[in-house]
């Protein structure tokens, strides 16, 4: 079998035979998780995402590492001609990263590693958990390369992170910003938002024609800094499987060298997302072990209590989840309660709470009227408000901050948190993960408490609990699970099949 590659784009393969033809397809396929449920007689899909395209005999140019291991495994012969015309600029050589390269910092190994893995490779992955300091590793990646470059982040909170992480670091004077309606100004680094790289919606046209004439330039202004990059580098990339990802990848960016950042890029329950993330960005080419960055320090340890709550419920009620989540959680006062008593218990500690329900808002507020000293920030806290409630949280004359998705991914937190409660969340483990990271940064203790709880009286709100759980212990933390009757090691608890208890026990 013969790959061309002729762009940036596709590999166009040649001498498939039908046999390989279908192993491809299947290969480079996933099942929608509803498929079962699709009647294929009266629709023309059949429930698969399919990236092998049979009739051109393509695939997308980041599944070249994916196509040369199965071609390997399957003993397949594979010629890659690359025809496309030589780069701009030659590839740095990974030997000459210097860890003095950056300022005020030396780089650790697993960060000069992820460094060198995109000298090597012109598309992949970095599998940086929280606390492998991926603002460092793009960086350095800039630094090296020294082209035109674009970062894309989600929210503008981290978006003003990268670029202050950036500019301290002097990997260049300054960093142009392209977010609610900041503009560059011919900087050769740009940190802009997914969002204003989209074109509005032509439902805008009709309501104001001239809000929607300035969105559509101002999108057009970012689409072109795209075009002219050379280096792309995506934050929290296991995100970047919209259509708004979609067309950056396959419309906007036009270089060879492109990179995602995230510590959960691949989750096994989401393998649609899984299929599409590795056809924008290929596989995880570096990987920084979590056990690692324990033992340098970068991240602390963390002890995990779960609380059994109603006990005198029936785990098998399947009432449906939203009701069961707003009776459970968002309107029950008692659960308030239990929440107040965690936070109360450790007066001098700072204590971040996460809410991950179908309303924050409602069970936000009822938090923030419930804990004395605490403030609930979400969508519609206006920015000053939300960087002085951060900044007050930090300094710890705040003591309890009560957030949900504006802090769950890749806030960095000055001192980090003593304690951690998570609220709400289903069963991936991707998505717990992400939350867990922001117990992870270095506090005054040196380590951290996590604490979450475990609702036994419904079938959908008990399943995400054991999900997490099992989550947990996968990434080999130390857990207790509580009841009133006493108290149970997590990893036992999952090992018994989730049996209770048999007696009463104190921590």
């Amino acid at each position: 079998m013969i790959a061309k590659i002729t762009d940036n784009q596709y590999i166009n393969l040649e001498q498939v035979d039908s046999n390989i033809s279908i192993m491809l397809d299947d290969h480079f396929s996933a099942k929608h998780p509803r498929a079962r449920f699709i009647d294929v007689e009266q629709q023309s899909w059949d429930g698969y995402y399919r990236k092998y395209d049979t009739k051109r005999q393509r695939l997308a140019l980041p599944f070249l590492c994916e196509l040369k291991e199965l071609c390997d495994k399957k003993q397949i012969p594979l010629d890659i001609l690359d025809l496309r015309e030589l780069p701009k600029a030659s590839a740095p050589d990974p030997s000459k990263i210097d860890p003095n390269m950056l300022s005020g910092i030396i780089l650790e190994h697993h960060q000069i590693d992820a460094i060198a893995a995109a000298c090597i490779n012109e598309i992949g992955i970095l599998n940086a958990p929280t606390g492998a300091g991926k603002t460092e590793m793009m960086a350095g990646i800039a630094k090296m390369f020294g082209c035109p470059t674009v970062i894309i982040a989600d929210q503008r909170i981290i978006i003003e992170q990268i670029k202050a992480r950036l500019e301290l670091r002097d990997v260049i004077d300054e960093v142009g910003l392209f977010y609610g309606g900041t503009t560059p100004n011919g900087q050769s680094i740009v940190v802009g938002s997914i969002q204003s790289l989209s074109s509005p919606p032509a439902s805008l046209k009709r309501k104001s024609p001239e809000i929607y004439r300035k969105r559509k330039h101002r999108a057009e202004q970012f689409q072109e800094i795209v075009r002219q990059a050379d280096l792309l580098m995506v934050d929290e990339c296991d995100k970047a499987v919209s259509k708004q990802y979609r067309m950056l990848f396959k419309f906007y960016f036009n270089g060879r060298r492109k990179y995602g950042f995230s510590g959960t890029p691949f989750d096994k329950k989401k393998l649609v997302e899984s299929l599409i993330l590795r056809e924008h960005l290929g596989s995880i080419i570096s990987q920084a072990d979590r056990r690692e960055l324990e033992k340098i320090g970068r991240i602390i340890p963390i002890k995990f209590y779960m609380f059994a709550c109603g006990e005198n419920g029936d785990p098998q009620d399947k009432t449906a989840f939203d009701i069961a989540e707003r009776e459970t959680i968002i309107d029950n006062t008692d659960f308030h309660k239990k929440v107040l008593q965690i936070v109360q218990a450790f007066p001098d500690d700072g204590t971040l709470i996460l809410l991950d329900t179908s309303n924050i808002e409602d069970l936000g507020v009822a938090l923030e009227h419930t804990i004395p000293n605490s403030v609930f920030i979400y969508g519609k806290t206006g920015k000053v408000s939300r960087k002085d409630c951060i900044k007050s949280f930090e300094s710890r004359k705040l003591k309890c901050l009560i957030g949900g998705r504006i802090i769950k991914r890749g806030l960095d937190l000055n001192g980090g948190v003593e304690n951690l409660i998570i609220i709400g969340g289903g069963k991936l483990w991707s998505e717990f993960d992400q939350k867990l990271g922001r117990s992870v940064r270095n506090n005054s203790k040196g380590w951290a408490r996590v604490f979450s709880f475990l609702f036994l009286n419904n079938f959908y709100l008990y399943r995400h609990g054991r999900e997490q759980l099992k989550a947990l212990i996968d990434m080999g933390y130390p857990s207790t699970i509580i009841f009133k009757s006493g108290i149970i090691d997590g990893k036992q608890f999952v090992h018994s099949r989730f049996r209770r208890p048999p007696q009463k026990s104190s921590l």
